[in-house]
């Protein structure tokens, strides 16, 4: 796990959650359970907008990893949506043209 993971995962007051993510990285299992965190239709407040953020963060980063894992390029050749740039942001890309 690279560092910049490492640092992420310290930012989250939830010692049992970020023990999950750091044994499930890379995984698509990390992939649903982060989505579980986001997504989970709970009767308690939640997670603090840090928090929140920081899983967003993780969520990407990865599926970026599981994508390098698979030689998967970064940006979706049908769509043209490069959906993890390196600032983690969504933006459009121009579609490749046929040839």
């Amino acid at each position: 796990m690279i560092e910049k993971i490492k640092v992420l995962l310290s930012t989250i007051p939830h010692k049992h959650i970020t023990d999950k993510i750091e044994l499930m990285w890379g995984t698509n299992d990390c992939d649903v359970y982060i989505n579980s965190l986001l997504l989970a239709d709970r009767t308690r407040s939640g997670f603090d907008p840090n928090t929140y953020s920081v899983l967003f963060t993780l969520l990407t980063e990865n599926e970026l990893e599981i994508r390098s894992k698979l030689n998967v390029k970064n940006i979706d050749q049908m769509s043209g949506n490069d959906w993890a740039n390196s600032t983690g942001k969504w933006v459009i890309v121009k579609r490749p043209e046929k040839k």
